[in-house]
């Protein structure tokens, strides 16, 4: 009994391999902001809690370990790309490590600017948005223009993310909660 010949499959290796190049590009970027995220959040609120009563050492905690997650991940995400031999390997991490912090200040924000906003945006879904956006622009500009055009991204993202709080604050208390912030920034 002869076994029946295997069909031969004809596979387009240009896009199996921007597929596969992309995969774990997009896995990073949905699962290290998502988990990191889910660390740094309460740890930054404690931290910012605990300078409103002069303690310190939960702002050096956070501090400690935002630089250990971040840092960590973004060497270990660079090195993941330079073994792949991917072109330039330091662009992604950096616009990713730039939408982690900014996602922190996302979320930190509406209390440290003490806008009264009942609930500011969770860290680990600022950072998630951010760095999607970052990745996505990142994937989807051509190779010139990507990297500026992925932090720029992020960068007006993470803005509009902190004007939000901003306009509900000014639309809930008027001109007062605006005069009352202008004046704190003035002193």
């Amino acid at each position: 009994m002869n076994s029946p010949p295997e069909p031969h499959l004809q596979h387009d290796s240009t896009h199996s391999t921007a597929k596969s190049a992309s995969t774990p590009k997009l896995l990073f970027a949905t699962v290290y902001p998502l988990l990191a995220g889910s660390v740094l959040g309460p740890m930054g609120f404690m931290a910012l809690f605990g300078l409103l009563y002069d303690e310190s050492g939960f702002a050096l905690l956070f501090l400690a370990a935002t630089v250990v997650l971040i840092g960590g991940a973004h060497f270990w995400l660079r090195r993941i790309l330079e073994k792949r031999d991917e072109p330039n390997p330091r662009q992604l991490p950096i616009i990713l490590s730039t939408a982690m912090v900014a996602g922190l200040c996302v979320s930190g924000a509406p209390v440290l600017m003490e806008l009264g906003v009942a609930q500011p945006v969770p860290t680990p879904l600022a950072c998630l948005a951010l760095c999607l956006i970052g990745t996505f622009t990142y994937s989807l500009v051509r190779e010139r223009e990507r990297f500026l055009s992925a932090l720029t991204g992020v960068l007006l993202a993470a803005l509009l993310l902190t004007a939000i709080p901003w306009l509900i604050a000014t639309a809930q208390g008027g001109p007062q909660v605006l005069q009352e912030v202008t004046a704190r920034g003035t002193e």
